[in-house]
């Protein structure tokens, strides 16, 4: 991860395989992004090391996980729709 951790940003509905922040961004938790198709915004609900984090799960809610660098080159992007699911559960 190189000093890096996990950023994962939330949707209302569920975005296209090109809905992903920009490389290099600077982001906090509560900051927004609308990228690619659709122009869907995306929100940041966690920036961290840890492979948790605890948000009252909404039916419809998408969420994006992707594990990023210090300079926030991020992975490919794991999409999670359920309401019991975790870091761990994927990159584990």
């Amino acid at each position: 991860m190189d000093n890096g951790g996990y950023v994962v940003f939330k949707y209302s509905t569920q975005p296209n395989a090109d809905n992903d922040p920009n490389q290099n961004g600077i982001y906090k938790v509560g900051s927004t992004t609308t990228n690619c198709t659709g122009g869907l915004t995306g929100t940041v609900a966690y920036i961290g090391t840890a492979t948790t984090f605890n948000e009252t799960y909404s039916a419809g809610t998408y969420y994006k996980v992707y594990t990023v660098d210090k300079a926030f080159n991020y992975s490919d992007e794991l999409l999670i729709s359920e309401s019991t699911a975790s870091v761990d559960d994927v990159f584990a």
